[in-house]
């Protein structure tokens, strides 16, 4: 029995100014700020690389994950009832902030923080 969380949406430590711009911005431009998400998701690869993925959302799509909320607690009664869980996630993400992720999961999951990769686990380039 294994969860597995590959580089998990993680805002609840954002502020909700953070979350009203990321809306307002959405809702300014739906494409422009797909594409952005895309650009930042893929990174280092191309946007374009990512485009067979790519799902019609709205507004409300973005708002649930933007407030979307990890409960320790029931993490934690998953691990009671046997499951392992192992949350994978880049130091070079460019969606989330990989640290405060590695901080919240770690006493609950093992977890693997990859410090040359992006947040679609793609190792990134240092010259």
């Amino acid at each position: 029995n294994l969860l597995q969380l590959f580089s998990p949406a993680f805002f609840q430590h954002k502020k909700e100014r953070f979350i009203s711009m990321q809306l307002k911005a959405y809702l300014n431009n739906p494409n422009s700020y797909q594409e952005q998400f895309f650009a930042n998701s893929a990174y280092p690869l191309f946007a374009s690389e990512l485009l067979s993925y790519k799902v019609d959302t709205n507004i409300r799509d973005l708002e649930y994950l933007l407030r979307y909320r990890w409960n320790r607690q029931k993490l934690l009664e998953l691990r009671r009832d046997g499951i392992d869980i192992e949350v994978y996630i880049g130091a070079k993400d460019k969606i989330v902030d990989s640290q405060r992720v590695k901080d919240f999961f770690e006493d609950i999951a093992k977890v693997y923080y990859f410090n040359h990769a992006g947040h679609i686990l793609k190792p990134v380039k240092e010259f």
